[in-house]
């Protein structure tokens, strides 16, 4: 076999190669929404390192991600009916399984705080001091299995921490539940307002996930797997660490 015809070979099984990825690579539509530091929009993109982490995993499986912003609600409405592909940085619930394939980048403890208003002149000490209040809490959102299984607090719900923050200072509620992942920051600067003695503990897991009704479903094992081998090789950690953050507990 002549030197022509060895290298006329091997570039049409190499157009082969790069047509065949072509066809079975394929475009996963992401929200981002802003949980900084580790997750930032930008004009036309998404950084931070949980970005960072689902992008390293696509491309190493041959996929693309293009990226959308979003409110978590807007998000979590979508996915029912797998209009988006994938979602980032949350947390899981019974609820929320039903329609998600989901798998933990990493672990940590999150602490709930219940803050009370100012109008309300006694303090939460237990679950059953808090049961006797009105609480303000964020539509959609999961704080703890305690607080959402609990079915004898009056919860008041909002669509956003503005509102939330004002029915907490006008006294429209008791108290409102939030945590280090539900924009704390704001409610404790809330004037005159006061953290309550009692407070949830619990190991929380950090989920990214597939929607069981995307077009993309068909990938999710290889995704969670990749998602799984970068945990335990300790590459999550060292994208986190990229940044200056330290990055949630691996569990393997």
């Amino acid at each position: 076999m002549t030197l022509i015809k060895v290298q006329k070979i091997a570039c049409g099984l190499m157009l082969f190669i790069l047509s065949s990825s072509a066809l079975h690579a394929a475009n996963f539509k992401a929200h981002c929404r802003d949980r900084s530091p580790e997750l930032i929009p930008t004009r036309m993109a998404c950084i931070g390192p949980v970005a960072d982490v689902v992008q390293t995993a696509l491309q190493r499986m041959g996929h693309q991600i293009k990226w959308e912003h979003k409110t978590w609600d807007e998000t979590i409405e979508i996915a029912e009916t797998g209009g988006v592909d994938l979602l980032l940085r949350h947390s899981m619930s019974a609820e929320r399984k039903q329609f998600l394939d989901e798998v933990a980048y990493g672990y940590e403890v999150r602490e709930v705080f219940y803050y009370l208003s100012p109008s309300y002149a006694g303090d939460v000490r237990n679950k059953a001091e808090l049961n006797k209040l009105r609480v303000g809490a964020l539509e959609g959102s999961i704080y703890s299995a305690e607080f959402a299984e609990n079915s004898t607090v009056t919860k008041v719900e909002f669509s956003n921490t503005n509102d939330l923050i004002e029915a907490l200072e006008s006294g429209s509620v008791d108290a409102v539940v939030t945590s280090s992942a539900h924009d704390m920051d704001r409610i404790h600067i809330v004037p005159q307002a006061r953290r309550a003695s009692y407070i949830e503990n619990f190991y929380n897991g950090r989920y990214v996930s597939i929607p069981k009704a995307s077009k993309r479903s068909k990938y999710f094992e290889e995704f969670k797997q990749t998602i799984e081998a970068m945990a335990k090789s300790g590459e999550v950690t060292e994208i986190f660490n990229r940044y200056g953050l330290k990055a949630p507990d691996q569990i393997n």
